[in-house]
């Protein structure tokens, strides 16, 4: 890397280098890292006030790392069982038109008291719902810290059936066999990622239809 000198004569110089995450080094001018890893910048001073030549002067940083984002859902009839989880297997990831769907987020790197969450309905692919104008509704949810408790965000969307979108009116509109996204941004992860997009994915229930017959004596 070649340091600029910051203004003339003045003896400071200065330099950028730019980082991505990756495990793979390429030739891009472009230093790739983990986390935990340790970056280390050496420069060769010709000559030092004490009179020594050719002094390598060298400085270290490690790469961040942070802690994977936990997502959980449940319904606000049912607190304490959870719908769905990025950390538990097995749990039927459904609902029902009608409910409210309670958001808990645990990520202990983010700094701010709020979240967004995106929120999409579709049915077969994801990019219909984010196209501008999906035929699917679509909101967000704004995850709020918990009190006392750090790392810890919680928030609700209620929904509704509908088969056609309303937007801005904070009630998801689905109906049976819909699939519902829903996505936020994870600031930094346990390998040192940045921006990495977590996600779940539920289903609205749908049942049988009820049939009545009437028989005559």
């Amino acid at each position: 890397m070649t340091l600029q000198e910051k203004d003339a004569n003045s003896g400071i110089f200065l330099g950028i280098m730019k980082t991505e995450f990756s495990q793979e080094p390429m030739t891009d001018n472009i230093l790739q890292v983990v986390g935990g890893e340790k970056v280390t910048a050496i420069y060769l001073d010709k000559l030092r006030s004490t009179g020594e030549i050719n002094v390598p002067v060298v400085d270290s940083c490690i790469v961040n790392m942070g802690t994977m984002g936990k997502l959980t859902v449940y319904t606000k009839t049912n607190l304490y069982i959870p719908i769905a989880s990025t950390s538990e297997e097995g749990l039927k990831n459904a609902f029902k038109a009608g409910e409210t769907l309670v958001i808990r987020l645990e990520d202990l790197d983010i700094n701010s008291n709020n979240v967004m969450m995106d929120i999409y309905c579709y049915e077969t692919e994801i990019k219909e719902a984010i196209l501008k104008n999906s035929a699917y509704d679509k909101g967000s949810v704004l995850l709020t810290r918990v009190s006392g408790q750090d790392g810890i965000f919680a928030g609700e969307i209620r929904t509704d059936y509908g088969e056609k979108p309303i937007y801005d009116d904070n009630i998801l509109h689905v109906k049976g066999g819909y699939k519902v996204f829903l996505m936020y941004l994870d600031a930094i992860d346990e390998s040192g990622g940045t921006q990495i997009e977590r996600t779940m994915e539920l289903i609205v229930k749908r049942g049988v239809t009820g049939e009545t017959r009437c028989k005559g004596s």
